[in-house]
């Protein structure tokens, strides 16, 4: 993660709180100042294309953003990213002195989507030793908004996805993340081929036959409810419980699985952990 000196830093905020109240086009200084301070504490996930539609910071440099959307990597193709509202609980002046600040945001969904979005907070620590660490509540989130992390696995998907997700990365690239996920009664639908994915965790030969079947019909299979829990225990390991109940088929599968993963900052894991993608059995 590329951090902000605390040059830069003083230079933009020395300046805003300059310009503040008296320029005429404050709201497009705040806007601007906004934009850099986010691509700058976010440039490993969305590589500076964080835009902002409106921001103002007030007397005591405290900001709300309101409309923001960027591009984010993914395995198949960039995925524009919304994020309906953001502020800060402390004065930007705080990151001059390399102290947190904590972002308070809502709304984070792809764009266009019709959905609440996502809410949390971000805590930006500023500096060589800095970090980005985020709390991310999942509350009544459609599969269907996250096929984009795995079409081939997860198109068609559906059922109501409740949770928590912690993602932290810090200024030398270390990265640390845990959620626990899981979709209630009435459950939903999945790809037939995501049971591919957890087939080498099962080593009961019979149940084992009956999720190869089921995997082999490349349909939508209907299930009751679903749970993921995992943590990430080191650069490329993430320690997971995996629960589904699918009646058709009488499987009610509780898979301890340890997921290989490949890349190297904690939003990306957690993309594949999300699609099981490039899963070898422990």
């Amino acid at each position: 993660m590329r951090i902000t000196f605390r040059s830069w830093l003083a230079l933009v905020l020395g300046a805003s709180l300059a310009c503040a109240f008296t320029a005429p086009n404050w709201n497009e200084i705040s806007r601007q100042t906004a934009e850099a301070l986010l691509n700058a504490g976010a440039r490993d996930f969305f590589a500076g294309t964080l835009r902002v539609e409106h921001a103002r910071i007030d007397q005591t440099l405290r900001l709300r953003i309101e409309g923001v959307h960027g591009e984010i990597a993914t395995p198949e193709k960039p995925v524009v990213l919304a994020l309906d509202t953001l502020t800060t609980r402390e004065p930007l002046w705080r990151l001059l002195l390399l102290k947190p600040v904590t972002f308070e945001f809502s709304g984070l969904k792809p764009s266009g989507s019709l959905s609440d979005g996502l809410s949390g907070t971000l805590v930006y620590t500023p500096g060589w030793h800095g970090s980005l660490e985020a709390r991310v509540a999942v509350q009544n989130l459609n599969l269907a908004e996250i096929v984009w992390v795995n079409p081939d696995n997860l198109a068609g998907s559906s059922g109501r996805l409740e949770g928590e997700i912690y993602l932290r990365q810090t200024a030398s690239a270390e990265s640390d993340f845990s959620t626990a996920l899981h979709v209630a009664e009435p459950g939903g639908k999945l790809q037939a081929r995501f049971f591919d994915s957890v087939t080498p965790y099962l080593h009961k030969k019979k149940k084992r036959a009956v999720l190869e079947k089921l995997a082999g019909t490349r349909d939508l299979v209907g299930y009751s409810q679903a749970s993921l829990e995992a943590t990430l225990k080191n650069a490329d390991t993430v320690k997971a419980v995996f629960r589904i109940m699918v009646p058709e088929y009488n499987l009610n599968l509780n898979l301890k699985m340890t997921v290989k993963v490949d890349e190297k900052n904690a939003f990306m894991k957690l993309f594949q952990l999300l699609g099981l993608l490039q899963a070898k059995a422990a």
